[in-house]
């Protein structure tokens, strides 16, 4: 999430965004912020054998790239810059996830 965070951070500084695109920009900064805490505290979790609640956290991680693409869905159906981006950050959630619902 963090290369994620950075991508958002130029499109940003370069305004290089479709009109009406920043809000939704910003609101993906946050959640990627978010989702990066979330996967943080599921490797401690996990690292501590506390699979219950790795598993909330990378579910609540799993929900950032969603929601970032439903924000520029929702109203002006924007085209969002980061679909492909945000494509591979979920799968590459969704797999440690599955694994975890293993153990």
């Amino acid at each position: 999430m963090t290369s994620l965070k950075g991508i958002v951070d130029n499109i940003i500084k370069s305004k290089s965004y479709d009109k009406g695109s920043e809000i939704p920009l910003q609101d993906c900064l946050e959640l990627y912020s978010d989702g990066t805490d979330s996967l943080n505290e599921a490797l401690m979790n996990v690292k501590s054998r506390d699979y219950g609640s790795a598993k909330v956290n990378l579910g609540a991680a799993l929900d950032a790239p969603d929601t970032c693409e439903t924000g520029f869905k929702e109203g002006k159906q924007l085209k969002s810059p980061l679909t492909n981006d945000n494509n591979v950050l979920f799968q590459k959630i969704l797999i440690p996830l599955a694994f975890t619902n293993m153990l």
